[in-house]
């Protein structure tokens, strides 16, 4: 079997992995392995086209890269639904590219909600990236909260489900060749970007893209990017309410420091969102403005 390079990304903060391998012929087409995905087109780095059904597909990329999205995932240790893609290329030459952006999200798939938000996040991100400054979860969604005053849904945004909104901001500019405007949102107490963040590794970098970016010049089109994510939205699969009642508890015990000090007067009203299929940081934020 020929020799080839294979590049995987760390689960915990897409750092690039290179080995030799000649021989687990699994890795390229046995059971751990889906179908490849054919690249056809070149680009100077290695970007990737966020798609539906779990699947990415490499829209500018060297001729001779084959995508395989492994079965033996999802990665819960850092968020939930994240899958491993495993790369192999067959020349020494594309050692050196750039492939830390890629379009790796920690979510497969929006939500209505979370697009919803993103279209209010967005702005804000915009003015603080022609400011060149940082910004906490809590002041982005402090911010959105000011900026739509009669919005419950806003009103009622939590800086702890901030990752699947931003989420959205990152398909669209890693899509689109921008620099990724969700690199500059940190968390308050480590101020660093968040567990969600799949490019931690290289962040500082991401967040000097995003601050020497002429966003002036650049007419910035989200609207149609939102019309595109709402056709693949997550579908809802509805709980048994043993189970929805277990995923309350988790997220709550996982969150409490940054929930709600009240949010422990909606726990009917959060059963129900979860029991219908939401997912919890959806199912939280829905519950607070009933």
């Amino acid at each position: 079997m020929r020799k080839v390079q294979r590049f995987t990304t760390s689960p915990a903060c897409n750092v690039p992995l290179w080995d030799d391998f000649a021989s687990d012929k699994r890795m390229l087409d046995g059971r751990a392995m889906n179908s490849a995905v054919k690249v056809r087109e070149v680009w100077r780095i290695f970007g990737t086209d966020h798609v539906s059904n779990f699947g990415h597909r490499f829209t500018q990329c060297p001729a001779d890269v084959t995508l395989k999205k492994s079965a033996r995932v999802p990665i819960t240790e850092v968020a939930a639904n994240r899958y491993r893609f495993s790369i192999a290329v067959t020349h020494e030459k594309y050692k050196d590219l750039d492939m830390t952006r890629t379009i790796d999200t920690a979510y497969t798939r929006p939500t209505p909600l979370s697009i919803r938000m993103a279209s209010v996040i967005f702005p804000v991100l915009v003015e603080h990236a022609k400011k060149r400054q940082l910004i906490t979860y809590g002041g982005l969604a402090g911010q959105a909260r000011h900026a739509h005053p009669d919005n419950r849904e806003v009103q009622h945004m939590i800086p702890v489900s901030m990752g699947r909104k931003l989420d959205v901001v990152r398909t669209y500019c890693l899509k689109n060749q921008l620099p990724d405007l969700a690199s500059i949102a940190i968390n308050q107490e480590t101020r660093n970007t968040g567990l969600s963040y799949v490019d931690k590794l290289n962040a500082p970098k991401r967040q000097q893209e995003v601050f020497t970016f002429d966003w002036e010049s650049r007419a910035v089109e989200f609207d149609e990017h939102l019309v595109q994510e709402n056709r693949r939205t997550k579908k809802l699969v509805k709980r048994r309410e043993d189970v929805a009642r277990k995923v309350m508890r988790e997220y709550y015990v996982a969150h409490k420091p940054d929930l709600p000090a009240d949010i422990v007067n909606y726990r009917e009203q959060i059963l129900v969102h979860l029991g219908n299929g939401h997912d919890a940081e959806d199912a939280f934020e829905m519950a607070l403005r009933t």
